[in-house]
């Protein structure tokens, strides 16, 4: 007849073996984190407001989606009101203009009486090397002569009145 145990011994016994190898598990962590800590070398000094506000921002974009333009993109963007959008896609987003046209069915002088600040981003636009057009219609793409022979990646329209 085999010997019986008692089930407090056998749960017990494991119960230290799970802990010896969390405290392993642990130790190797740590192990691992500091020679990372000196290859990297001395770190500055920072205020904890400022290690907050870098896991928060962190956080943040974990949880964000990838973003839906890439520096190898040709973008159209049509129905554009005041080129913000544009701008911000160039100068903050892809880093470059040239790979963007940004059109509004409003010609200069009435973007100009609607919006205060479009001016400025057209200028800012076109130095950052993106094409800006003025009253084209976006359901009539295929008449432009611009349009012809170029291909874009994406067309974007943001419905800026709706």
């Amino acid at each position: 007849m085999a010997p019986k145990y008692k089930k407090t011994k056998l749960k017990s016994a494991l119960v230290k073996l799970q802990v010896t190898h969390q405290k392993r598990e642990h130790a190797t962590k740590v192990r691992d984190m500091k020679e990372a800590a000196l290859l990297a070398g001395p770190k500055k000094p920072q205020s904890a407001a400022a290690t907050a506000s870098q896991k928060a921002q962190k956080k943040i974009m974990s949880r964000l989606p990838p973003p839906p333009y890439y520096d190898y993109d040709t973008i159209l963007l049509v129905g554009e009101a005041n080129f913000s959008f544009a701008k911000s896609l160039a100068l903050e987003v892809l880093n470059r203009g040239d790979i963007i046209t940004a059109t509004t069915l409003d010609s200069f002088t009435s973007m100009s009486e609607k919006y205060a600040d479009a001016q400025e981003n057209v200028k800012e636009l076109e130095d950052a090397g993106a094409t800006v057009m003025f009253d084209v219609d976006a359901t009539k793409l295929n008449k432009i002569k611009a349009f012809k022979n170029k291909r874009f990646s994406k067309i974007v329209f943001n419905f800026p009145h709706a």
